[in-house]
C-alpha cells in the first residue's frame, strides 16, 4: 500500500483518533489503492499507535461497509486497543534489549490476580459492542 494515500497517514499525523463516517466523501482517499481494490468500504475509523518516547509506529484502524459513527464506547475500546498494544510492544523490546524473550514470565500482583484479564475485559468488551463492525489491522 502507498504511505501517501493511506488512511493511517491521517491518523498518525492527526495523533488522536480519526473517524470518517463516509469515505467516499473525503476528497483525501480519491487516490487511495485500498479504496480502488474495494470500492465498497465506506467508514474508517483509525487511532494511532505512539511509543513512550513519542515515536508513531502505525495506525490502528477499523473499516466498514456501511456510513456510521462510533460510539462512545467503540471509541473508547478502539483507544483502548491501541495504548494495549503500544504496551505490548514496548514490553517484547524491554524484553528483547534485557536478553529476557527467551523466559516466560507470568506476572501476577500480590494476590494472585492474573494482570492480564483487565486487558481481555476491555478486548472482549469492544468485540460485543462492534455490532457489525469490520476489524482489520495493519501493523508492519
Amino acid at each position: 500500500m502507498n504511505r501517501q494515500t493511506s488512511f493511517c497517514q491521517y491518523t498518525i499525523l492527526q495523533g488522536s483518533i480519526l473517524e470518517i463516517a463516509d469515505v467516499s466523501l473525503n476528497e483525501r482517499f480519491t487516490a487511495n489503492d485500498l479504496l480502488a481494490e474495494h470500492p465498497d468500504i465506506q467508514f474508517y475509523a483509525g487511532f494511532p499507535l505512539i511509543d513512550p518516547e513519542g515515536y508513531a509506529l502505525v495506525a490502528i484502524r477499523v473499516l466498514d461497509y456501511h456510513v456510521r459513527r462510533l460510539s462512545q464506547p467503540q471509541s473508547r475500546a478502539l483507544q483502548l486497543i491501541g495504548s494495549q498494544v503500544v504496551a505490548l510492544v514496548t514490553d517484547q523490546k524491554k524484553l528483547e534489549q534485557f536478553g529476557l524473550l527467551h523466559q516466560r514470565v507470568h506476572l501476577q500482583d500480590p494476590i494472585g490476580n492474573d494482570k492480564n484479564s483487565s486487558s481481555e475485559e476491555k478486548l472482549k468488551s469492544f468485540f460485543e459492542n462492534a455490532r457489525g463492525l469490520t476489524c482489520r489491522n495493519m501493523l508492519w
